[in-house]
């Protein structure tokens, strides 16, 4: 693309002249060159507050479980309640959760409602991966659950082991084979345990 000057006694309209402006780069564009893509995921999450928070609301009436020391589910918990008493933004009294390195900065914002915003966004990141992990559940999900709800509990097994491990046709104890010794090959530790089960 060519640029023309216009000459100031052509009587071209100054309107339709161009500069020659710097083309921005790619730090100009970003507020800081050296932000790792998650931090900016983090900041768009914390700017896009009407779906996050139709996200959570949608959620709210759910009844999560959690282990008590578990993040996601403390933020949680605290946005529930902030929730309920119907806050747009963090109450003057109210004493803001820490949370994480990676979310402080958005979370404690000197503006109260940025960083009730922030804290939203944080809290919606942080359930999903305490539902992944299983550190946070539903009940009635078969997905979502308490882990140990997933297991056979310790009182039934220990009444019904018999009858399963006859089920499943295994035996009543284990072969564990000893440890391979350190230089030894693997066809030389098979030949040693085949000749020490016989």
């Amino acid at each position: 693309m060519k640029f023309q000057r216009a000459d100031a006694n052509s009587g071209a309209d100054r309107r339709d002249c161009r500069s020659l402006a710097p083309i921005p780069t790619v730090a100009d564009l970003t507020e800081t060159s050296s932000a790792s893509f998650a931090s900016h995921v983090r900041r768009a999450l914390s700017e896009d507050s009407q779906r996050v928070h139709a996200f959570l609301a949608g959620l709210h009436d759910l009844d999560f479980g959690g282990r008590p020391n578990d993040a996601g589910f403390k933020y949680w918990t605290a946005w529930c309640e902030l929730h309920d008493g119907k806050a747009t933004g963090f109450p003057e009294d109210y004493k803001v959760p820490e949370v994480g390195a990676p979310w402080h900065d958005l979370v404690h914002d000197t503006d109260r409602k940025r960083g009730f915003r922030a804290f939203e966004a944080c809290t919606m990141m942080s359930m999903r991966k305490s539902l992944r992990s299983g550190s946070a559940w539903i009940d009635h999900s078969l997905s979502f659950r308490e882990r140990d709800q997933m297991l056979i509990s310790p009182e039934e097994w220990a009444r019904d082991k018999e009858k399963l491990r006859g089920l499943l046709g295994l035996p009543a104890k284990a072969l564990v084979a000893p440890p391979a010794r350190p230089g030894s090959s693997r066809a030389e530790f098979r030949m040693n345990t085949s000749s020490e089960a016989t």
